[in-house]
């Protein structure tokens, strides 16, 4: 199972591989293995799903901001509103 390189070097893995078929299967056994591991690094390096990760942390703390402040406006515009409606009770009596 020959692939590129010269004349020589087909010679070379033809000797090797009638003297020693096992040590060519192995070789051949580590290619599979390497593709393999190049494919994990490729999926490792790849960032994009780090990056969908990183927005939806950022949405969910402006969702909390935006709630927190929403219900400490929503307290405040509360009291102002009922210390109108007392005063104006007070007035109209």
């Amino acid at each position: 199972m020959y692939k590129g390189g010269g004349e020589a070097y087909k010679k070379q893995y033809l000797a090797i591989e009638t003297f020693y078929p096992e040590t060519v299967n192995q070789l051949n056994k580590n290619k599979g293995e390497k593709k393999k591991m190049k494919k994990l690094m490729r999926f490792f390096k790849e960032e994009d799903g780090a990056t969908a990760v990183e927005y939806g942390i950022m949405v969910a703390a402006i969702a909390a901001v935006i709630i927190t402040m929403v219900i400490a406006v929503g307290s405040k515009t509360n009291n102002a509103f009922t210390d109108v409606n007392t005063k104006m009770g007070q007035i109209g009596q």
